[in-house]
C-alpha cells in the first residue's frame, strides 16, 4: 500500500467593514484661523473560519514478482534420475528374491 499524508489549511476572512471619517476642526484665535484636518480610518473583522483538512489516500500499488524458471533439461535430468533410481530398486529386489 502507498500512503499520502497531507494537511491543508484554510483561512477565510467573511466579513469587513470599514469605517471611515473625515473631521475637520476650525480654532480661531484672534486674528488666527487654525484649521485642522482628521482623517480616521477603522477596519474591523466580524468572524475568522479556520480550516484542517487532514487528507490521508491509500491506494494499493502492483508489484510485479519475479518467477523462478526452472530449465527443461532440468526436468528430463529429474525423470532420468528416478528411472535410475527405480532400476536400482528393481535390481535389489531381484537379487533378495533369488
Amino acid at each position: 500500500m502507498e500512503r499520502h499524508d497531507s494537511i491543508i489549511t484554510q483561512r477565510q476572512i467573511d466579513t469587513l467593514r470599514h469605517y471611515q471619517r473625515d473631521s475637520v476642526f476650525i480654532l480661531m484665535k484672534g486674528d488666527t484661523v487654525f484649521v485642522n484636518h482628521y482623517n480616521t480610518l477603522e477596519r474591523e473583522r466580524i468572524s475568522i473560519k479556520h480550516d484542517t483538512i487532514n487528507v490521508n489516500t491509500e491506494k494499493p500499488v502492483v508489484v510485479e514478482k519475479e518467477k523462478k524458471v526452472t530449465p527443461h533439461w532440468a526436468w528430463w535430468l529429474l525423470l532420468l534420475d528416478i528411472v535410475a533410481a527405480l532400476m536400482f530398486v528393481a535390481v535389489i529386489i531381484l537379487r533378495i528374491k533369488r
